[in-house]
């Protein structure tokens, strides 16, 4: 489900993200729990939609409902719903100077052979044309 949870964001940061522009993915960890960001520096989503947008059907642009490529406002809901059977949150924060950052925080769980836990990373896709071109400089620790 996780998969499909980030499958659901990347889809959408990909789809809105500037041709040119590099979609950010990136990895914090803290004691009690791990978040995974992915980043656009695509056109913001206006404040209005914000607290709407992991509604079922719920699309900002009306004008792209429908479109060659565009979804039908299930994605964003899907994970949401995803990141609750987790016990996690998902949000969302966008500004025209820092971009659109979808947050996917999850609990931390224990590892079964009494390791301390897995560090953080981050990896970038550049875009091009509207679609994924290819992946830069992915690592972790």
């Amino acid at each position: 489900m996780f998969r499909q949870a980030l499958i659901n964001v990347l889809s959408n940061a990909i789809r809105h993200a500037a041709v040119g522009s590099e979609i950010g993915i990136g990895v914090t960890t803290a004691p009690d729990h791990v978040e995974i960001h992915v980043h656009n520096a695509g056109e913001p989503i206006p404040a209005q939609h914000l607290p709407y947008l992991f509604d079922r059907f719920y699309q900002a642009d009306a004008a792209r409902q429908h479109g060659a490529g565009q979804g039908t406002g299930l994605g964003l809901s899907i994970v949401a719903a995803i990141m609750e059977m987790h016990g996690g949150t998902v949000q969302i924060t966008s500004t025209p100077v820092a971009g659109t950052t979808v947050t996917m925080r999850f609990p931390r769980l224990a590892r079964v052979d009494g390791g301390e836990g897995y560090g953080g990373g981050i990896a970038r896709c550049l875009i091009s044309n509207g679609a994924a071109a290819r992946t830069h400089g992915a690592g972790t620790t």
